[in-house]
């Protein structure tokens, strides 16, 4: 007679197609973070230009490293992870790259 309980068999069942379906989810769980973190980089890089470029205007002055440099202590920003360069007219995180993301040859992402 059986109890309640689950026997060995099953409950190796169980963990065997918990692990497969955690191995198929893992790798497309991961790729969306980065693909998140990218776009608040880029979103943030975006806003930093925006910023810089109008106190550029507003002040009357052109840009120099250090005064971007300055710029950004005064703004709050979240550089924990990477780092702001401003670079031919553009905001350029050191972890991802340019702040425009236009190439054309980027894969469709799947759902």
């Amino acid at each position: 007679m059986r109890g309640d309980g689950l026997t060995l068999v099953e409950l190796l069942a169980v963990i065997a197609v918990l692990s497969i379906i955690l191995a198929v989810l893992a790798p497309s769980v991961s790729t969306m973070i980065e693909h998140a973190e990218e776009e608040a980089c880029h979103i943030g890089a975006v806003e930093i230009e925006r910023r810089y470029e109008a106190y550029l205007t507003l002040e009357g002055l052109d840009h120099l490293d250090a005064l971007f440099l300055t710029f950004l202590n005064t703004i709050d920003v979240d550089s924990t992870n990477h780092h702001y360069r401003y670079s031919d007219g553009r905001v350029n995180c050191s972890k991802h790259g340019a702040s425009e993301n236009n190439d054309e040859s980027e894969e469709v992402p799947h759902l």
